[in-house]
C-alpha cells in the first residue's frame, strides 16, 4: 500500500527477471511532518544448478534433480549454518561441476554410471531429511541433517579407506573434534558469526564423512585379530 496508519506493515516486492547483481533500495515515508528512511541492500545472485545430476537425469524438471534443488533451497539454506555451509560448499563445487557435467552429457553410458553413483546420495539425502519432521529448533534440525547425511555417504562413498590401519587414537580424535565442531556450530549459527559457522560447519561434515571408514577399518582389524587369535588356541 501507499499509505498506511501506524502500526502498520508495508510488503514490497521486487520482480528481477533474469536480472544479478547487487542493488541499494531506499526507503523513505513521512507523516506528520517527520521523514524517515532507510536502505537496503539487496543481492540477486543467478540460479545455482545441479550441473552433475541434471547432465545425468537429462533435465533439470526430473524428479532426482528437483529432490537435490529443494533439499539444498527449501531446507538447509533456511538455516544460517546450512546457508553458511552452502556457501563454502558452492564454492568447491561450482570450480568443477560444470566441465563434469559437459562430459557426462555427452554419453548415454556415462550417464547412467553417474545416476548409479547419485542413488546412494540421493537416498542419504532423504534420510537425512527425516529430522526436518521434528519440532527440533532450526539450528538443530540442520546440524543433525548434515550428521546423517555425511555419516551415510562416508560409510558408503568413502568406504575404500577402510583398508588403512588406522589407530583408535585416530578415530578418538575424530569423534572428539565431531562433538567440538557440532556444539560450537549450533552455537556460531545462533549468534550469526558467519566465519566461525562456516569453519565449523565444514568441518563437522569433513570429520562425520571421515568416521565411518575408520571406524570399519579398526573395527574390521580387531574381528580378525580375535579370529586368529581364537584359531591359533
Amino acid at each position: 500500500p501507499t499509505r498506511v496508519t501506524p502500526p502498520a506493515t508495508a510488503i514490497l516486492r521486487v520482480k528481477a527477471g533474469e536480472t544479478t547483481g547487487t542493488f541499494t533500495i531506499v526507503i523513505s515515508a513521512s507523516g506528520y511532518g517527520k521523514i524517515k528512511s532507510t536502505t537496503v541492500t539487496l543481492i540477486i545472485e543467478k540460479e545455482k544448478k545441479c550441473f552433475i545430476a541434471t547432465a545425468a537425469y537429462k533435465s533439470e524438471l526430473a524428479p532426482q534433480v528437483q529432490f537435490l534443488r529443494n533439499f539444498r533451497d527449501q531446507l538447509i539454506m533456511k538455516s544460517f549454518s546450512g546457508s553458511c555451509f552452502m556457501k563454502a560448499f558452492n564454492k568447491f563445487y561450482y570450480s568443477f561441476s560444470p566441465k563434469i557435467a559437459e562430459t557426462i552429457s555427452k554419453s548415454e553410458a556415462r550417464r547412467k554410471a553417474t545416476r548409479a553413483i547419485l542413488h546412494p546420495l540421493i537416498t542419504s539425502l532423504k534420510i537425512s531429511a527425516i529430522t526436518w519432521n521434528t519440532t527440533l529448533p532450526l539450528e538443530v534440525k540442520t546440524v543433525a541433517s548434515g550428521l546423517i547425511a555425511s555419516t551415510l555417504i562416508g560409510l558408503i562413498y568413502l568406504f575404500p579407506l577402510a583398508i588403512i590401519p588406522f589407530k583408535l587414537k585416530t578415530l578418538k580424535t575424530l569423534v572428539a573434534t565431531l562433538t567440538a565442531t557440532t556444539i560450537l556450530t549450533i552455537i556460531s549459527a545462533q549468534l550469526q558469526i558467519t566465519t566461525l559457522t562456516t569453519i565449523s560447519s565444514v568441518t563437522l561434515v569433513l570429520n562425520a564423512l571421515t568416521i565411518p571408514p575408520v571406524a570399519t577399518s579398526i573395527t574390521t582389524r580387531k574381528l580378525l585379530n580375535q579370529f586368529f587369535s581364537l584359531k591359533t588356541n
